[in-house]
């Protein structure tokens, strides 16, 4: 059934829940794309193998950036990063989904009208080890 969700387009929302009830499911939901593109660079600069895997993961294009499902060997919490501002205030640069949350998938419509869309040939969602994910800055 999975597989058919973004035949939907929109006429129903769906979520997936994180966490260990999930088979430890992390979502990490990048919204603000100045900081995806930074982090994506400097983890492919400085681990390689890590970028190689969150690129082969799956990924959902969402109406304001990007989703990455991955796997851990130990569940998560849920998080956000965050920076501060020059004027003081603080900005959301990305929120990690585990324990606790869920994120609205594939074939949903948003209320800005856009349509959660695959964007990786399939659904594989990769496995990362503690210490991985660990390197991944979280």
């Amino acid at each position: 059934m999975i597989q058919k969700i973004d035949e939907y387009n929109g006429e129903i929302n769906l979520g997936v829940i994180a966490g260990a009830v999930s088979g430890n499911l992390v979502v990490l939901d990048f919204d603000n794309m100045n900081f995806h593109d930074k982090f994506m660079e400097e983890l492919s600069e400085n681990y390689p193998k890590l970028y190689e895997k969150l690129y082969n993961t799956m990924q959902v294009e969402t109406s304001k950036g990007i989703h990455y499902y991955i796997r851990t060997t130990e569940s998560k919490k849920t998080k956000q990063i965050v920076a501060k501002k020059e004027d003081g205030k603080s900005t959301v640069l990305m929120d990690i989904k585990a324990k606790g949350s869920y994120v609205v998938t594939i074939g949903s419509k948003h209320p800005n009208g856009s349509i959660y869309k695959l964007t990786t040939e399939d659904m594989h969602i990769e496995e990362f080890s503690n210490d991985e994910y660990e390197d991944l800055g979280f």
